[in-house]
């Protein structure tokens, strides 16, 4: 269900509070398993708001945290590119977000034949029911095989060859909008709606 953000924020904090106390991590220095720290953690969140509000709900557990402010997360080739993905699964196969989503980095296929675009439009077909059924983590997870299978790269080796820092920035767009549907609740028009008006935002900044 939806939770408010109050709650939300809280339960972020709980579960690095319950993370630090039973997970242990490998040191590569010391070539041996270590307790994890607060230092291990990273926390992404879409707004800066959001960022003081989890920073807070920590603190009040006496868990040392850092806030850092580096640029936007969304400012990116695979923010906008993701977006196109998404929306040619939202669509069902529509012929042209199909097309928009294939020229993307994410699947790298320029001039698709006819073939090849007959084989995407039922794999987003296929995608969009996903999504509904079982959210924005399945369907992604389901894409990543269907673009290996084609191509043999996958997406996230199509990401990390553009630039290594495309994939750490997909990797934290998509735990975002995760988290994101998690908290809203599994509506795929939301998430398309929750990631556009990020860019947006962009856009009106530069």
């Amino acid at each position: 269900g939806i939770k408010d953000k109050k709650t939300y924020h809280t339960d972020i904090a709980s579960e690095i509070a319950a993370t630090l106390m039973r997970c242990t991590i490998y040191d590569s220095e010391k070539q041996q398993e270590r307790s994890m720290t607060p230092g291990d953690i990273a926390v992404l969140a879409d707004t800066n708001k959001n960022c003081k509000a989890i920073t807070e709900a920590l603190t009040e557990r006496s868990i040392p945290c850092v806030l850092e402010k580096n640029g936007n997360i969304f400012d990116c080739r695979a923010a906008k590119d993701l977006h196109a993905v998404l929306a040619a699964a939202f669509s069902g196969g529509d012929p042209a977000a199909v097309r928009r989503a294939l020229a993307t980095i994410l699947l790298k296929t320029i001039d698709p034949d006819e073939s090849v675009l007959v084989r995407w439009t039922a794999n987003f077909r296929k995608l969009h029911k996903l999504w509904s059924k079982s959210g924005i983590a399945a369907m992604l997870n389901k894409l990543e095989q269907l673009s290996r299978g084609f191509s043999g790269n996958g997406i996230r080796k199509n990401l990390a060859a553009a630039a290594p820092q495309e994939l750490a920035d997909f990797d934290g767009i998509t735990q975002l909008l995760i988290d994101a549907e998690r908290e809203q609740g599994r509506m795929p028009q939301m998430l398309i709606s929750w990631l556009e008006k990020r860019l947006n935002n962009i856009s009106e900044k530069e």
